[in-house]
């Protein structure tokens, strides 16, 4: 039913009065989106001529995405209605951060290398970069399923709630 009315350009990551379904609804959205461009990522990785411009811009794409994701996740956890959630995410969050600070290092440019762009991407970057962005699809679908559990904890302990008022 939320699923229905659930509009992803209305919603607000930085709003704590945002509903674990609505995280929730945000985080599958935005999952299907990074797994998407992981897959494009990891196809661009398999060319040879794949150059490490390329490779930082669809990385970049990632990062942006991951940031939105733990940004919202954040917002959510340090609401005191929300403790199950921190309790259990909080891991979740950190390690896509950590992928976030990983991936954002790796494709940093160097400032004495501005010719770097069109240089083919090598065997060691292309690897380094292919690893984070499977740990980075493992950690968003996590998020994922642990937001899931706590809003189904929630909708649980509200219906326990209105069937305890009734008896």
């Amino acid at each position: 039913m939320a699923a229905a009315t659930f509009n992803i350009d209305l919603f607000d990551i930085d709003d704590p009065d945002n509903t674990l379904t609505q995280v929730l609804l945000y985080l599958e959205h935005q999952t299907v989106q990074v797994i998407s461009t992981i897959q494009s990522l990891l196809a661009a990785i398999k060319k040879p001529s794949a150059t490490r411009g390329d490779l930082r811009e669809k990385s970049k794409a990632i990062t942006i995405v991951i940031s939105q994701m733990t940004e919202a996740t954040n917002t959510s956890m340090n609401q005191t209605r929300n403790a199950q959630l921190k309790e259990h995410g909080s891991w979740v969050v950190k390690s896509l951060e950590d992928c976030y600070h990983r991936m954002d290092i790796l494709c940093k440019k160097p400032k004495e290398m501005a010719d770097d762009e069109h240089k083919f991407a090598d065997k060691n970057f292309k690897q380094r970069l292919a690893g984070i962005s499977f740990d980075i699809a493992k950690c968003t679908k996590e998020l994922v399923k642990t937001v899931e559990e706590a809003s189904l904890k929630e909708d649980i302990e509200q219906l326990d709630a209105r069937i305890n008022q009734h008896q």
